[in-house]
């Protein structure tokens, strides 16, 4: 059933443009900054880019928005309703992606290399790194 929500997590504070685009395009979406209205089903909202798959626009943007301390806040905001996505399970997916390519890219930049990167039997992400 159609639902239009904004939705936030708490793993995703602070957010890069940067490691946002390369979290959705790891788990098969692309961001679209030329899209800056989404709608469906009567709704529609204004956002700083639209979440696509297969060239195609969902009905799923995101806000990213700076808070008082200067930090980049990240809120979707759309309707999961035909999509074939679930709500929580993407979100969680996209923060874990998020902080993943995140953490790499520190560690690289800091001249560790990464070793191996794996997803054990809870679903968590296990990253080796040595410099």
């Amino acid at each position: 059933m159609s639902c239009w929500r904004k939705y936030q997590s708490k793993a995703l504070k602070n957010v890069e443009r940067r490691f946002l685009k390369e979290a959705c395009e790891e788990l098969g979406f692309s961001l679209d900054f030329n899209v800056n209205e989404i709608a469906a089903y009567g709704n529609s909202a204004n956002v700083t880019c639209a979440l696509k798959q297969n060239s195609n626009i969902l009905p799923l943007g995101f806000i990213l928005k700076e808070n008082e301390n200067g930090d980049t806040e990240l809120t979707l905001e759309g309707d999961f309703w035909g999509t074939g996505l679930n709500e929580s399970s993407f979100l969680n997916k996209l923060a874990q992606t998020y902080q993943k390519i995140r953490i790499q890219t520190e560690l690289e930049e800091k001249g560790f290399s990464i070793e191996s990167i794996s997803t054990n039997k809870k679903e968590e992400i296990e990253l080796v790194a040595c410099c």
